[in-house]
């Protein structure tokens, strides 16, 4: 039985079902690692991954801006000022700096209600060399964000610049 069950599961791996998947977004320049069980969907710059597991859902999705602002503590600042109007009900529960791939990355988390339903967002900002402002979101329900938070952190951290 545990041959039986070893094989299966190197099947499965070599057939590629549980291995990560890097995404190229030539348009957008950039790449993005994708675990399994992440639906996926590029539409020109963007990128945007979901995942259900128990009816909850989890969305990270990549987004670039032309630039607004010549620096990134600019970008930041601007749309940070924004996010208690874009959101109903938005409640700062941190930010702070971290480096994704050698850029310099600043991130900002909350909770806010969509319709009905509290969420929790995380929201990384980076700005690429060429200016465009770039914002990776990570949302999911509030008392369901923890669940995925692991793949979530994964996937954001493998978030890289290709030319």
């Amino acid at each position: 039985m545990k041959r039986f069950t070893y094989i299966f599961i190197l099947g499965l791996v070599s057939c590629g079902q549980l291995t990560p998947e890097t995404i190229e977004n030539k348009q957008g320049g950039y790449q993005v690692t994708v675990l399994p069980g992440w639906r996926q969907e590029l539409d020109g710059e963007s990128l945007l991954l979901s995942r259900v597991v128990n009816q909850q859902k989890a969305i990270i999705s990549v987004h670039l801006h032309d630039p607004e602002f010549p620096t990134l503590q600019e970008s930041v600042s601007h749309y940070t000022d924004r996010l208690i109007w874009d959101f109903t009900d938005a409640r700062k529960i941190g930010d702070g700096e971290s480096v994704i791939n050698d850029m310099q990355t600043f991130w900002y988390r909350m909770t806010a209600d969509q319709g009905t339903m509290r969420q929790e967002i995380l929201i990384y900002m980076l700005q690429f060399d060429t200016g465009k402002f770039v914002q990776i979101v990570c949302i999911a329900k509030e008392n369901s964000f923890i669940n995925f938070e692991e793949e979530m952190t994964k996937t954001v951290f493998s978030f890289k610049r290709i030319r």
